[in-house]
């Protein structure tokens, strides 16, 4: 059986301005969403 392949998200500096200018509280939901994202890219991306 294979390792999984490790995938890691990468932000823009103006992403993380625009991340540091809203609410924690959904900074949060984002950042889980994007680590989500991280674990198993292919299965969110279009056909």
């Amino acid at each position: 059986m294979t390792k999984p392949l490790k995938y890691r998200i990468v932000l823009t500096q103006r992403a993380l301005k625009d991340l540091k200018n809203i609410d924690e509280k959904i900074q949060n939901k984002i950042i889980d969403k994007l680590k989500e994202y991280a674990q198993e890219p292919l299965k969110y991306a279009e056909n």
